[in-house]
């Protein structure tokens, strides 16, 4: 293998590339929505007071283990094993009052309220509370307290008091809260009676901090008082000396303000204070983006759902204020036959359309560590494969294109990859769900992929749209474009999808485009493009330029003169100033078969006429373009761009 390629980074992308979908799985219920009884009511406000109030005893043996341990007097215990050991027992006397309230007041079925709907289980919802305040103090001072924890005074007494008001922080919040669900419960909130778990939470929490209407309920300032004027209070008169602050917060930035060290630990508070309202009411609520508002990976919660209400979860949605569909420059330079002479194809795109499109984007974390990709503060990740797959298609479409947590490249191949893939998904259809109850109202779509957003799309087809006909007579076309979808040997329909077919034809409508791209002379090696049973099942390959079969011309190819990856920058930069430059009826494409009899879409420069002077800008022979690797994947799209635009435009206005 030629330098400049990680070996595991190619590995990986060629399992991703293999893997073929299996028949779709059962999903969990959504959370239960409906009028609540008196006492159901009784039940859920039961549950969250008790659960703060283990909460609020925990709190206060991990002050007292704190200022125990810097003063040596643990009795033989250290630090990390007396936040269990409840040597005044506590923290067991408020699980056995939880347990007891549930006995009492939950006496019905489980109310739904997201709780478990096999049963209350008092000992959980005690665990919960437990690790999160545990979680909290780890967040704050490292997850060795016995080597974080200071027995110096001055830093000693910093830690306790940022500890003691960080535990009042927690606390408030949990009062603030329950009162505001109690309420909600009752119908004394100016939104009326709500019995939607997923509803009141949002309205109790800060779910969206540019949604005004979702700001957490503080009439009395309880929270304000003790997570911003007390907490920073604390950390001025307490840890502002030589050394405290780097000295007392291992994981925070010494050169920071006070004021940043305040939002810090109140980030954490919020993080752990979210994860344990969705462990008692059984939610998934966004803990990341909640607990500073920005989608940044602060707050590690893989069964957290990610929030699509909030625009900061969206690279491309209507009436968002930044549509990165609509900011980025699109125009193309465009290059004549005679090589020498250009035109400018100016970009415009248009929110106002009949129809939608779906983007999910493909693998962009290539050197991330193993897990899910979480932090969206940056998204020039983001951009390369959607400015130059899906954003053109803005003058066609409406786009809805979300972020979502994908496993990262060298994840493939680890033994945990399938539950990553999962979380990824779940955001996914969560994505797919938001976009159907808030913004389809019976419009057509278009589902488009590519690689890992492939695999995901892919996976929705076959679990939410393929067994459905409603669904599937809104299907203008599936643009899986790079991934791993099979038909039958010489068939159209069957493999993956049951009852989706390949297009044949530019107007037939409700079907799939699929292909892989290899340039000519580099056929697929060593099993990269079969499928697992290549006798029975083919790999699927629908040319866009002739959906009929044979070889076929493309009308566009958009090429990127440059790339936020390094590693993508295999085109040459012509230096016309635009991001794409566009050649029209010089790429052409033609599916054949491979040594193992897979199909795969072989791209190829045919003769041309003797006075078309235009070379090819792309160098095939590049070892990103391997052939034993995914040759000329990262163009699967830009080759056929303009074909791939008019077919959709063709078949939307074909649909019935």
């Amino acid at each position: 293998m030629a330098a400049g390629i990680p070996l595991a980074l190619i590995s990986a992308a060629m399992l991703l590339a293999s893997i073929t979908l299996v028949p779709p799985h059962a999903r969990a219920l959504d959370d239960p929505n409906g009028v609540l009884s008196k006492a159901e009511q009784k039940c859920v406000v039961t549950i969250n007071k008790n659960v703060a109030a283990v909460a609020k005893a925990q709190g206060k043996t991990i002050c007292g283990c704190i200022k125990d341990g810097a003063k040596g007097k643990l009795a033989g215990l250290t630090i990390e094993q007396c936040l269990t050991a409840d040597n005044k027992g506590k923290v067991e006397k408020a699980r056995t009052k939880l347990a007891g309230k549930v006995s009492s007041d939950c006496t019905g079925p489980a109310p739904g309220f997201g709780v478990d709907p096999n049963g209350i289980a008092p000992d959980a919802l005690g665990a919960n509370a437990i690790e999160r305040e545990i979680s909290l103090v780890h967040a704050i001072f490292g997850t060795d307290l016995d080597t974080s924890i200071k027995s110096s005074k001055p830093i000693s007494k910093c830690q306790q008091d940022v500890m003691k008001q960080a535990k009042k922080c927690f606390d408030s919040k949990w009062k603030v809260f329950n009162k505001c669900k109690k309420d909600g419960l009752k119908g004394k909130l100016s939104a009326g009676q709500l019995d939607s778990a997923r509803d009141l939470v949002r309205l109790c929490l800060q779910s969206d901090p540019n949604d005004p209407t979702t700001s957490q309920p503080d009439a009395d300032g309880k929270i304000a008082k003790a997570c911003d004027t007390k907490l920073l209070d604390k950390i001025s008169s307490k840890c502002d000396g030589l050394g405290h602050v780097a000295a007392a917060f291992p994981f925070f930035d010494p050169n920071a303000s006070l004021p940043e060290l305040r939002d810090f630990v109140d980030a954490a508070v919020e993080c752990e204070f979210c994860k344990l309202v969705n462990a008692t009411d059984g939610l998934k609520h966004d803990c990341d983006l909640f607990d500073d508002g920005l989608p940044n990976g602060s707050c590690d919660c893989p069964e957290c759902t990610l929030a699509y209400e909030s625009d900061t979860r969206w690279l491309c949605k209507p009436g968002m204020a930044v549509n990165q569909c609509f900011v980025n420059s699109l125009d193309a330079t465009k290059i004549l036959p005679d090589a020498n002479s250009t035109e400018l194809e100016t970009h415009v795109g248009s929110e106002d359309h009949p129809y939608d499109c779906f983007y999910v984007y493909p693998t962009v974390d290539l050197f991330g560590p193993i897990g899910n990709h979480t932090d969206f503060s940056d998204l020039s990740l983001e951009l390369d494969p959607l400015l130059g797959q899906a954003a053109r298609l803005n003058n066609s479409c409406r786009i809805f294109a979300p972020l979502y947590r994908q496993i990262t490249l060298p994840s493939f191949g680890t033994p945990n990859a399938q539950e990553l893939l999962d979380l990824a998904y779940r955001d996914v259809k969560a994505a797919w769900d938001h976009y159907l109850a808030e913004h389809n109202n019976g419009r057509n779509f278009v589902i488009m992929g590519h690689s890992q957003g492939t695999f995901m799309t892919t996976r929705l087809i076959q679990e939410e749209i393929d067994p459905s006909p409603g669904l599937r007579s809104q299907l203008i076309v599936a643009l899986l474009i790079g991934g791993s979808v099979t038909v039958p040997q010489g068939g159209t329909v069957g493999g993956t999808f049951q009852d989706i077919p390949l297009c044949t034809s530019d107007a037939e409508t409700g079907c799939a485009i699929a292909y892989r791209t290899y340039a000519e002379g580099f056929a697929p090696e060593g099993g990269s493009n079969a499928p697992s049973d290549p006798n029975t099942f083919d790999r699927a390959c629908t040319n866009p330029a002739a959906l009929a079969g044979g070889e076929g011309v493309f009308q566009g190819a958009y090429l990127p003169t440059s790339s936020n990856q390094t590693i993508f920058n295999v085109t040459p930069d012509p230096g016309y100033g635009t991001p794409f430059v566009k050649y029209e009826d010089f790429y052409a494409g033609e599916c054949v078969k491979d040594d193992l009899n897979a199909s795969y879409l072989e791209i190829r420069v045919p003769p041309t006429d003797p006075n078309d002077e235009r070379e090819n800008l792309i160098p095939f022979d590049h070892i990103l373009f391997d052939p034993g690797f995914l040759g000329t994947h990262i163009l699967d799209f830009h080759f056929a761009m303009g074909d791939l635009i008019e077919l959709v435009e063709t078949k939307a206005a074909a649909m019935p």
